[in-house]
């Protein structure tokens, strides 16, 4: 620029003439100016920054937010269908040893070893498999007479009558109906209806009753009606049956 007294030239920075030695006046409003927009490029720039940070803070929350979303969703995914899952590769294990399954299901069938048959298919979680539904009343039969048995032993190798021997012997006579009902040939499925099954089924309940039979002391005529009586007759059949014994 020039000086606006002698026209020497000189830089807008120089506060004086180098030549004349006359202020600068535009060198005044020129370092007012700069240091305005210093300052508003300062602001600007921490604002910029800021808001970059907020930003980014609100972005960091929100991804953890839909990461947490989401893994909460496959767990409960997972939760909700670990039984199917655990179910499919179960049966699956099943089906490959589904030949080994048969044959000793049948050898105990053969030998009526209820209690063997139970303890099996419980280990090998043979209940309601589809590989082995064919066997559904059998295990079944298997299990009540397992509980039966036990319940009705306990029940009489205590030394005094308890309190909660009528809740024993109500769930040995609801025992007995659910194995009418649910071993009836008329709720199986066909598959089931084999010769071996039906024999298997019929001998069950006739050993479901020698047990009760033989440890009640139950009359012949008692004997021959306990799979025609409901729950409630039954139970108290069966605790005048006891409390006569004990």
């Amino acid at each position: 620029m020039k000086c606006e007294f002698c026209g020497s030239n000189m830089e807008i920075e120089q506060l004086y003439c180098p030549n004349c030695g006359k202020k600068n006046t535009h060198a005044e409003n020129h370092q007012r100016d700069m240091q305005r927009y210093k300052q508003e490029f300062k602001r600007t720039k921490d604002e910029v920054i800021g808001n970059s940070r907020r930003f980014n803070t609100k972005t960091a929350l929100i991804s953890i937010v839909c990461v947490l979303a989401a893994l909460s969703a496959c767990c409960f995914l997972a939760l909700s269908y670990s039984y199917e899952i655990r179910s499919y590769f179960q049966d699956k294990k099943i089906a490959a040893e589904k030949d080994k399954h048969v044959a000793n299901i049948e050898k105990m069938m053969s030998e009526h070893d209820y209690n063997g048959m139970y303890f099996y298919i419980r280990y090998n979680k043979l209940d309601y498999s589809y590989s082995m539904r064919k066997y559904d009343t059998v295990f079944t039969c298997a299990r009540t007479y397992h509980s039966i048995y036990n319940e009705t032993i306990s029940l009489f190798e205590r030394e005094e009558i308890k309190e909660y021997d009528q809740d024993s012997i109500s769930m040995i006579a609801g025992s007995l109906v659910n194995l009418k009902e649910y071993c009836d040939e008329k709720y199986m499925r066909d598959e089931e209806k084999t010769e071996e099954n039906l024999e298997f089924i019929a001998r069950t309940k006739e050993d479901v009753r020698d047990v009760v039979v033989a440890y009640f002391k139950l009359t012949d005529e008692e004997s021959a009606e306990i799979y025609d009586l409901t729950k409630a007759r039954l139970t108290i059949l069966l605790e005048d049956a006891y409390n006569e014994r004990k």
